[in-house]
């Protein structure tokens, strides 16, 4: 195995996987995709605000590497993290994001910010709250992924991330990306400048019944379940997620890309999920409590 990881453990159940050379190769050549057809890959150098884990040899999360590989879309010219690692564990360095975005709202590189959303979302309300704004170098981007995590219950509309933003970095939603994947599938999801994840050439998505597992027309949402025949490595090829999700057409989406897109309504309710077939009957047992609920 060339890259070893694990998930964030945050449903419930830890995963571990691993890629070889092969899987990380095409790996690359999604990432390189996806950058050229988001608009993401930029010859400037900027600087990176990490609103995540500063890597270290305990973590071995693949959020943390997928982080970083996220900043070399654009040659760094430094980064600050957020949670660094110091004595044995991680520690919340507020100071240090506010030295780093006064720092870099008087330089002429652009900012890159790179993180979970609820990460961001609690930043952008402390300097709200605070009263302070930063003017932020034009080209400045946020990249957004890993979900809300064990935050879920705060999660916020997406147009009150964008306006905070504006207000307090002024940086305009066309400028924001998200990307959406788990750490057991091989596939990587990026919202287009209308904030819709297209599916990739790269993997298939279908939506399914909670009730039945049977794969449901654009419209109508159920349980997403992520298809991509990218790695060899592990049988990642077919994954069931804890999301709920409804899929439509890519030309109902606007922004010229032609690709079915899918919208996130939120997370199942599940306490823990598992990917095999034989947890299935669990899986849809509290499906349908939380649909009834």
């Amino acid at each position: 195995m060339a890259v070893r990881a694990t998930s964030s453990g945050t449903s419930g159940t830890r995963s571990e996987i691993g890629y070889d050379w092969e899987s990380v190769w095409f790996g690359f050549l999604l990432a390189l995709g996806i950058g050229r057809c988001h608009g993401i890959f930029s010859p400037v150098p900027a600087h990176y605000l990490m609103l995540g884990y500063e890597p270290c040899r305990e973590n071995r999360t693949i959020i943390v590497k997928t982080q970083r590989i996220s900043s070399f879309f654009a040659p760094p010219a430094g980064r600050t993290y957020a949670l660094r690692w110091k004595n044995g564990a991680y520690h919340l360095d507020i100071p240090g994001l506010l030295r780093s975005l006064s720092l870099y709202s008087r330089s002429a590189l652009p900012v890159r910010i790179i993180g979970f959303p609820s990460y961001l979302y609690f930043l952008l309300q402390y300097l709200k709250q605070e009263g302070k704004r930063f003017c932020l170098p034009a080209n400045s981007m946020v990249l957004l992924g890993g979900g809300w995590k064990e935050h879920e219950r705060q999660r916020v509309d997406k147009q009150d991330i964008y306006r905070l933003l504006q207000e307090t970095m002024g940086i305009p939603r066309c400028n924001v990306r998200e990307f959406f994947g788990a750490a057991e599938s091989p596939s990587l999801y990026c919202t287009c400048r209308h904030g819709h994840f297209h599916v990739p050439i790269y993997s298939h998505v279908i939506i399914r019944d909670v009730k039945t597992l049977k794969p449901l027309p654009p419209g109508q949402p159920g349980i997403l379940n992520l298809l991509s025949p990218m790695a060899k490595s592990m049988p990642l090829l077919s994954v069931m997620t804890d999301d709920l999700a409804v899929l439509y057409p890519g030309e109902t989406c606007g922004c010229g890309i032609k690709a079915p897109y899918f919208e996130l309504l939120g997370r199942a309710g599940l306490e823990e999920i598992k990917t095999c077939a034989a947890e299935s009957r669990k899986i849809l047992g509290r499906a349908e409590k939380y649909e009834r609920e």
